[in-house]
């Protein structure tokens, strides 16, 4: 049983080394084999020896089982050669002193290579833990969501109703306020919906969208805000998902709102213009004298880490979504594809957007008769650095 289990061990520690050991058991034998022959000339392949079984060490990082072994089988057959070469009078022995000299530098390259996997096994851990953390924290935010939603929805028709049928006016005044509460609450939840599944395949639903009814509703949705909501132009038909459609223009009318008075009007209008030009000059041909148009953009440096790149944006155990980018500096257009990869197949995402800077946006307002009141660093109002994400107004 004892020979058994031992000849079973030898098999085993055999089946832990690939062709890289075996490749440096070869090496080192044959530098044995010089010390062997040439004694008086020991030191060039007895160190041999040793620096070679450390980069190996440093590249493969056994365990400290198969170090041990490796490290005895070193010491004992380099120990004998010299000691054999030093009874002979080849050396002196104080060459004896070498072997335990390199054993000491090998152990320390041990401990700092173990501190490495130790740390990085840590890390990996961390990571783990988080990632499940993020995913228990997307579900809670999708499953709050969705249980939201629904008394929410109830309790806005009982309070729209209440608001048609009271005719006190104080009292229609508060209902009026809880509709306007409620509809917060709803546009809270919608959006919570919206990041929680974000990261999903089917995210997008695409088909051909007309967009005049999301205005027509999205002012109706907007109608307890105290602004007046003029839909102008809805007569494009566009290929996006009507739904996060939807959202976005609420997220808009919401900007519109932040930054007017009660009693002012916000016009909502699409149509099908091509440019950034184009944009500017439907803008301008709808802006009365006080009115403002806001952009919200990033400089191109903001968006690239450089011309190409591909980035893993998400990884989990039965799918990676990964970003690939390849940007065109000369044209200045950024092609951008979210590629999901899992089990049923491979999703693509993709986008193309032209990046400009705020000097060209300046540019294209001028053209367009507009010219730039302010520019911020955000919607709350920040200095602008000329870094980054920046809100650019304009006006006639």
């Amino acid at each position: 049983m004892v020979a058994e289990e031992v000849r079973g061990r030898r098999h085993w520690l055999l089946r832990q080394f690939g062709w890289l050991e075996v490749a440096w058991a070869g090496f080192a034998l044959a530098n044995l084999v010089a010390m062997w022959l040439l004694p008086s000339w020991e030191t060039v392949p007895f160190h041999f020896i040793w620096i070679s079984l450390t980069l190996v060490y440093g590249y493969r990082v056994w365990d400290l089982e198969r170090t041990g072994w490796v490290l005895a089988g070193v010491v004992a057959t380099t120990g004998v050669l010299l000691m054999h070469e030093v009874s002979e009078s080849f050396q002196p022995p104080d060459e004896l002193t070498e072997v335990p000299l390199m054993a000491a530098v090998f152990l320390a390259m041990v401990w700092h290579a173990r501190r490495r996997v130790v740390a990085m096994e840590r890390e990996r851990a961390s990571s783990e833990a988080n990632r499940r953390l993020l995913e228990g924290q997307r579900q809670f935010v999708q499953d709050a969501s969705h249980e939201l939603r629904t008394p929410i929805t109830i309790a806005m028709g009982h309070a729209e109703l209440l608001a048609r049928e009271i005719h006190e006016p104080q009292l229609a005044e508060d209902a009026g306020i809880v509709v306007d509460e409620l509809s917060r609450l709803r546009r809270l939840a919608d959006r919570l919906l919206l990041l929680a599944s974000s990261a999903d395949p089917d995210f997008l639903t695409r088909s051909p969208t007309a967009v005049g009814p999301l205005l027509a509703g999205a002012r109706s949705r907007w109608s307890p805000a105290e602004r007046r909501l003029v839909v102008e132009r809805g007569e494009a038909v566009v290929l996006a998902d009507p739904e996060r459609l939807g959202t976005a223009l609420d997220a808009l009318i919401e900007n519109a709102v932040k930054q007017t008075e009660p009693g002012d009007e916000i016009r909502l209008g699409a149509g099908l213009e091509d440019g950034q030009v184009a944009i500017f000059e439907n803008a301008a041909r709808h802006l009365d004298d006080d009115g403002v148009f806001l952009v919200e953009a990033a400089v191109p440096s903001a968006w690239l880490p450089g011309n190409q790149y591909v980035n893993a944006e998400r990884v989990e155990a039965a799918a990676v979504t990964l970003d690939v980018c390849r940007y065109d500096p000369a044209a200045q257009i950024l092609n951008e594809n979210h590629v999901r990869l899992d089990a049923a197949g491979v999703h693509f995402g993709p986008i193309a957007q032209r990046l400009a800077w705020p000097s060209e946006l300046d540019l294209m307002a001028r053209l367009a008769g507009l010219r730039l009141r302010d520019r911020w660093g955000g919607w709350r109002r920040e200095p602008y650095t000329g870094e980054g994400m920046h809100v650019s107004v304009y006006s006639r």
